[in-house]
């Protein structure tokens, strides 16, 4: 399934499209800004719903769209894993196959219903 939407002053996402999908029930996609970039192959995405931010390994992960190859806080991006996060939140870690960089974040279904 595929929510997209804002986050609530309490911390609940107010969805403005959702879409049953088909596909791997092993990959799981979350699409967030980065907030900080570490020195150690991770950074903290967010903040999320529920948690201030959460942290993405991106050992081994292949990096799509990333202007130079480097993540920078600010930047709107879409990490792919093939499992659940790592641990429980607020400590958790998702440990990233892949991360997109993305230029808008409304989906084009959203723009067409607007």
């Amino acid at each position: 399934m595929e929510v997209s939407g804002l986050t609530a002053s309490d911390d609940v996402i107010d969805a403005t499209y959702i879409e049953v999908k088909t596909g791997d029930p092993g990959e799981y996609e979350i699409k967030g800004y980065v907030y900080s970039v570490g020195i150690d192959n991770t950074f903290r995405l967010g903040p999320l719903p529920g948690v201030s931010t959460v942290t993405v390994d991106i050992t081994g992960a292949t990096l799509e769209d990333i202007p130079g190859g480097v993540l920078a806080a600010g930047q709107f991006v879409e990490v792919k894993t093939g499992s659940a996060a790592a641990g429980r939140f607020p400590d958790a870690t998702i440990y990233a196959t892949e991360v997109d960089g993305k230029e808008e974040i409304w989906h084009s279904e959203n723009l067409s219903d607007a």
